[in-house]
């Protein structure tokens, strides 16, 4: 696996080491950190705190574009909760960050099952919207029908905080998330890789589902239940770094990476 940090250059080998897994790194408008001389990364919008379209247009210009062949995927600009209005968004700034030579992806949001995908234009899925969109059936239903036309389409999962979410991410055949906690704090970046209760567990106080039951034990961690519905729009907190951890296999450049 890979992990992708939003830090700078100096930062990424000292987390990499108490992870214990490789780590490339994560540019944003809103961090502003330094790109790394070597290493692949990929470039988030920070929409979900607020876009800062000056910022983001430098970011492409001075570190995007001389350094296409190691960008991963560049996420389109997108608005929390509304698939139609980030849909807008995505074919006007589509032209605008492919012609740098980077994959742009689209982040999904609530409402993207009542709305067509341009799938030509579509190089990696971003799962955004609220907390219970992520594991949905429109979500299930998107990956799906992207991997049906593209076997290898990379998919995200963006503000992957908790325990139970980085379970869903992999099992619902993500490449990659994000969240802060793996950015900000040292003992969640031990137990990351290492601690059968996940991130935020620990034996004398095991993790427990919504309804009080103990979480059930599925392959990797945590069992996650997928919510078939989604909910209306709303995300609560807000993020000012992020972590890609890459949990598939065989995704190369040419598939949106």
């Amino acid at each position: 696996m890979i992990v992708m940090l939003s830090t700078s250059a100096a930062g990424i080998l000292p987390k990499q080491g108490e992870i214990g897994l490789p780590c490339d790194q994560l540019l944003t408008p809103a961090t502003g950190n330094a790109l790394a001389p070597d290493g692949m990364f990929a470039v988030d919008n920070s929409c979900f705190t607020e876009f800062d379209r000056p910022a983001f247009e430098r970011l492409l210009i001075n570190k995007v574009r001389p350094n296409r062949s190691r960008c991963r995927w560049v996420s389109s600009p997108d608005i929390v909760g509304n698939a139609r209005r980030t849909l807008e968004l995505f074919h006007y700034w589509h032209p605008r960050i492919a012609r740098y030579g980077v994959p742009v992806a689209l982040v999904l949001q609530n409402g993207i099952e009542n709305c067509d995908i341009p799938w030509r234009l579509v190089g990696a899925l971003f799962i955004g919207g609220d907390d219970n969109f992520k594991g949905s059936r429109a979500v299930l239903d998107a990956i799906k029908c992207g991997r049906m036309m593209r076997s290898d389409l990379w998919v995200h999962m963006g503000r992957v905080n908790q325990p139970e979410r980085r379970d869903m991410a992999e099992s619902m055949g993500c490449d990659s998330l994000d969240g802060t906690s793996l950015v900000i704090f040292p003992d969640k970046r031990k137990r990351f890789n290492n601690d059968p209760n996940g991130m935020f567990g620990d034996e004398a106080n095991p993790i427990e589902a919504p309804d009080n039951r103990p979480v059930p034990v599925a392959v990797g961690g945590r069992g996650v239940e997928i919510d078939e519905g989604s909910a209306n729009a709303g995300e609560s907190g807000k993020e000012h770094a992020a972590i890609v951890v890459v949990v598939g296999a065989g995704a190369g450049n040419d598939a949106g990476t």
